[in-house]
């Protein structure tokens, strides 16, 4: 394995990702809840929240996958917006996808 200028035992995948794949099961959990009050009391208070959360999160979920879709154009651009900034251990993402490549 070549080297790439970085300790990748600093580097921890599972760290990086694990505060928004918490912060995402969290925001579903309370849709859920707001949708469950709203069944249950058919309450304005519950059901405007309830739709306005789910249309954000249908908007992400769009741009998301509009990148995805988007072509190999749009992919580089993501990409190089995106990966050439350093995260909190000082690692740039496109220095940790060459040394897989």
């Amino acid at each position: 394995m070549k080297k790439t200028g970085f300790n990748s035992e600093e580097f921890n995948v599972n760290e990086e990702l694990a505060v928004p794949i918490m912060a995402f099961g969290i925001l579903i959990i309370f849709i859920g809840c707001l949708g469950c009050a709203t069944c249950k009391f058919k309450n304005p208070c519950f059901a405007v929240p309830f739709g306005a959360l789910n249309f954000i999160f249908a908007l992400l979920l769009l741009i998301m996958a509009s990148f995805a879709l988007g072509g190999k154009e749009v992919q580089e651009a993501l990409y190089s917006g995106v990966c050439t900034k350093e995260n909190k251990s000082g690692v740039k993402l496109n220095a940790f996808d060459k040394m897989y490549k």
